[in-house]
């Protein structure tokens, strides 16, 4: 792991004008692209760390001061507003929204949605219905 930091931030350093290296700043941007890209799968905190080319605690530290929540909330409420967006503006089932977005099940998706938003998956999609 820590030799793929190290190229990686090597790489970046001589291929790349404004790497966070040079800058001494987090790209919150970057960050996003990257979860974006790879919602579907699980994604850590260290490759996270590794996109920003920071140590692992580091980036931790640094990513809870930008943007005043620790990266797993942030990727948490990531995954949240794709599957709300899938549920709202897709008929896809809840079950590949869930996987689609990241979430281990569907008991996982509603779970989260339930504690984080308020609604069921179900409820989020029948109120989307009762509009149109």
């Amino acid at each position: 792991g820590l030799g793929a930091t190290l190229l990686r931030a090597l790489h970046l350093r001589l291929f790349e004008q404004d790497t966070p290296a040079r800058t001494g700043r987090l790209d919150v941007g970057r960050i996003d692209t990257f979860i974006d890209r790879h919602l579907a799968r699980p994604i850590g905190v260290q490759e996270l760390a590794r996109v920003a080319c920071m140590s692992t605690s580091h980036f931790h530290a640094e990513f809870k001061r930008v943007a005043g929540m620790t990266p797993h909330q942030y990727l948490l409420q990531a995954r949240l507003k794709r599957a709300s967006m899938l549920l709202r503006d897709s008929s896809l089932p809840v079950l590949q929204v869930a996987e689609d977005c990241g979430f281990s099940s569907q008991s996982a998706l509603t779970t989260a949605m339930s504690r984080h938003l308020g609604m069921t998956p179900r409820r989020l999609r029948t109120a989307r219905l009762a509009q149109a």
